[in-house]
């Protein structure tokens, strides 16, 4: 029976994790070590300044970011702090529509980045190889990242309600039965196989049963090998409410809406020679995925663990020395901890926070569900560096996610910080478009549009200004004048896969289908992996009448998983369209295996067997469907037509009473 060892969670975890810094009790798997506050105030300064830019020269600060990776080196949470700036570094080269990833590629290669960076760095290079069609390199760098990729999966369990703290199923007790059934909320459930798609993080616990019956509780068990003992963490991404079992203990419970908690979280514990165990259980209906892996002292993936992948269950090795039953925390000079005083929330420390520190951490908080906690922490900021753009920014940005502030009294305070940051940056780039926005939700159209036009005088090729005009007149639905501006912004991008895809649609709604065709396909000569681009082509050769076009497409689109539900549908679906019924229904039946419990599929399968004038065969699929969703009326009659019976069935009889009495009002 699993052992009800809680470790205790500080709320310190969400406060370093928003900061990139670990916090003692749970940590991030970072090198430690003391460097000047100066250093890591620059580096949150940087971020911050990332995010508000001052300027609208985003090649700039992804230049600047990319220098401060080697200054993060001797800071504390060297590598969380290198994951914050590859992300936020990400989030600009996406901005900007660069394709070029060689320079990280060889920094990946060089081993200069910490355990966590060197993670974040494979992802970003697995994507970038994916959009440019290299499926093989991109899977190859998916081996490393670690993340737990097959497991066996069991739920939904429970009886009402949408939350199931403190409430054990069988799974908690270690009944992994795999021939015997379970006692689950809609009926008898059993273990199934789950696998993580090569192109995905998380994986989802109810992805195999229909969205009718996928409320309550779910479990995945992963079943891991290691060659030695030795200590680790369990590096865990997850937005719901979860409880985290390792080894027959539970470790973490995260209640969402009730825990100061990161969505991402990392859990100390000793792996053990022989085959080790771990259960997450979703506790919340909304939210059934999650992203897991293991991770070394260093913060990178364990490397050499063998992952059960068929029906089976192992027992759990034998317990290792106590020396090495659980890591001791890392330590951290300056620990932050957040409490509330006087009404307000601030933080506490050995040495007193930076206004930069509480900045950045208060925007965090906002930006992940804690708003009112995020607008104390920037107000602090604020009444120390008042004339820092950055932290009015951070601070500006609180105070749109607030939520204890009525919306008429935070949309004057919106207008008020604008104006006052306006007056104290001129031409401050993030606030020059947060006033052109407003001005145009306050209805003052023309002074939105004329102020964007005199800053584009000045500087009439920046496109970051092109595009701010081209968003007014495209809201505005000035559609001749808004095309001349996306034609202008083609010609200083003419590679954007997103800004042909506008241009594209364009095309299409004028009717010129087959020139918006070959622009897309055009555009997929660069970009071969672009899935957006990859769905539009799909689209349009489906309206062209173009199977052939399509099929190829398709194939390509599911390359990476040819056998997943979705790519049998696709090829379903097309199959149909060519009126190969048969074909269809095979396709379909493959596609009903993979989701046994899904009634739409067996009713898909019965529309295509019908058509095919199979209506014996028809009517059995259709029989299936209705059985797992008795409340189909309309099904119902159509099968009762079938059989040559009377459709006034007293489910039907009772059914449209009822419907009449709502609609008439009768009580």
């Amino acid at each position: 029976m699993f052992t009800r060892t809680l470790t205790n969670l500080s709320l310190l975890a969400l406060i370093f994790s928003a900061a990139g810094l670990p916090a003692q009790g749970q940590v991030s798997p970072s090198q430690t070590g003391t460097a000047p506050a100066s250093n890591s105030d620059a580096i949150f300064e940087l971020l911050l300044e990332s995010r508000f830019p001052s300027r609208f020269d985003q090649i700039g600060a992804m230049r600047r970011l990319e220098q401060a990776l080697p200054v993060s080196a001797d800071l504390p949470a060297r590598g969380a702090l290198e994951e914050l700036i590859l992300s936020r570094w990400n989030g600009l080269r996406r901005a900007e529509e660069i394709d070029d990833l060689s320079w990280l590629e060889k920094l990946q290669a060089s081993n200069k980045l910490s355990g966590l960076g060197d993670l974040q760095a494979l992802a970003l290079l697995a994507n970038w190889h994916r959009q440019q069609g290299r499926f093989d390199q991109a899977k190859a760098l998916r081996k490393k990242d670690g993340w737990l990729r097959n497991g066996l999966a069991i739920g939904p369990f429970g009886d009402y309600g949408t939350t199931y703290y403190g409430v054990s199923y069988s799974p908690e007790f270690g009944r992994f039965d795999l021939q015997t059934d379970h006692a689950g909320r809609y009926g008898k459930i059993r273990w199934r196989k789950v696998k993580l798609p090569l192109s995905r993080t998380q994986i989802d616990a109810g992805q195999d049963l229909p969205s009718s019956k996928r409320d309550g509780c779910h479990y995945v068990l992963f079943q891991l090998e290691a060659q030695q003992s030795q200590k680790a963490w369990i590096d865990i991404l997850c937005s719901g409410s979860y409880e985290l079992f390792w080894n027959e203990d539970r470790v973490a419970e995260v209640r969402r809406g009730i825990d100061y908690e990161g969505i991402r979280g990392f859990r100390p514990i000793v792996l053990r020679k022989g085959w080790n165990q771990i259960l997450v259980k979703t506790t919340n209906t909304r939210v059934r995925s999650f992203a897991l892996r293991l991770l070394d002292t260093e913060g990178r993936a364990i490397q050499g663990l063998k992952l059960e992948t068929e029906m089976l269950v192992h027992g759990i090795a034998a317990p290792v020395p106590q020396t090495l039953e659980m890591p001791p925390p890392l330590s951290l000079e300056g620990a932050y901890a957040l409490r509330r005083r006087n009404g307000n929330w601030v933080l506490e420390s050995v040495q007193k926070p930076s206004a930069t520190m509480l900045a950045y951490m208060g925007h965090w908080l906002a930006s992940h569900g804690k708003p009112d906690v995020g607008l104390s922490l920037c107000r602090t900021a604020l009444s120390q560096r008042g004339k820092s753009a950055s932290i009015r920014a951070a601070h500006l940005d609180c105070l749109r996610l607030a939520r204890h502030i009525p919306f008429d009294m935070r949309r004057l305070d919106i207008r008020r910080a604008i104006q006052e940051a306006g007056s104290l940056n001129e031409g401050h780039a993030w606030f020059l478009t947060q006033k052109v926005n407003r001005l145009f939700q306050d209805d003052k159209r023309e002074e939105a549009l004329r102020l964007v036009r005199a800053h584009r005088a000045k500087d009439p090729k920046k496109f970051e200004l092109v595009a701010l005009e081209y968003n007014i007149l495209r809201q505005w639905g000035w559609t001749e004048e808004s095309e001349r501006i996306l034609d202008t912004m083609l010609s200083l991008r003419p590679q954007s896969s997103r800004l042909i895809l506008e241009k594209a649609s364009r095309i299409e709604r004028r009717g010129n289908m087959a020139k918006a065709r070959d622009m897309i396909h055009e555009a997929l000569e660069a970009h071969p992996g672009d899935r957006n681009l990859l769905g539009r082509a799909t689209r349009l050769a489906r309206r062209m009448g173009d199977y052939v076009s399509r099929a190829a497409l398709l194939k390509r689109a599911h390359r990476e998983q040819p056998d997943a539900r979705s790519a049998l549908e696709a090829m379903a679906w097309l199959a149909a369209d060519q009126d190969q019924f048969d074909e269809s229904a095979r396709l379909l039946g493959l596609a009903a295996k993979k989701a046994p419990g899904d009634p739409s599929i067996q009713e898909y399968i019965g529309d295509a067997l019908y058509l095919a004038g199979k209506t014996d065969d028809a009517r059995e699929a259709y029989e299936k469907s209705l059985a797992a969703k008795p409340a189909d009326h309309t099904l119902r009659r159509w099968l009762y037509r079938q059989k040559g019976m009377e459709d006034e069935f007293p489910e039907a009889q009772s059914f449209r009473i009822d419907g009449m009495k709502v609609a008439m009002g009768y009580k």
